[in-house]
């Protein structure tokens, strides 16, 4: 089954933000961001969603997850700041079903890192831009042995 890896989309700059970083929120760009996102999987299979708890993440995966009929689930593991490790697990754990996973900038490519470094193949870099969208296919053990980066047309963070 697809794993598609999301960061969330464009939430403002973090230090022109008074309140929480935690409850920091889209912006009109990120907005945009989301619905090209939602507008590649249209007809997806989706079976599941997690996201990190950031308000930001939340909102990045709303419309997909009302698309699908899918609920989302909030995991720790992809928190700003996770473990690696117990990110990849929970991939892992998630071999079976279609899968869409929000995290953040400073997860995402170690996560891609450590899938190449495990024999996945792709032809881009471990990017990570925000509102991006990573479609990771599995073989029929269930490792991942493919990504193809999807990003909107939109300047630079």
């Amino acid at each position: 089954m697809r794993l598609y890896l999301l960061r969330h989309a464009h939430a403002g700059s973090r230090s022109g933000f008074a309140g929480n970083d935690f409850d920091r929120t889209l912006t009109a760009k990120g907005r945009a961001q989301v619905a090209h996102v939602e507008s590649l999987l249209v007809g997806e299979q989706i079976d599941a969603i997690y996201t990190s708890a950031y308000v930001r993440c939340a909102e990045t995966v709303a419309g997909i997850a009302a698309a699908h009929g899918v609920n989302v689930e909030t995991r720790p593991e992809l928190l700003e700041g996770a473990d690696v490790t117990a990110t990849l697990a929970l991939i892992d754990r998630c071999a079976s079903q279609a899968t869409v996973m929000c995290s953040h900038g400073d997860v995402i490519p170690k996560v891609l890192r450590r899938l190449v470094s495990a024999g996945m193949s792709t032809d881009t870099p471990n990017l990570a831009h925000k509102g991006s969208l990573w479609i990771l296919d599995r073989d029929d053990r269930g490792r991942i042995v493919h990504g193809r980066y999807e990003r909107s047309n939109f300047p630079d963070d």
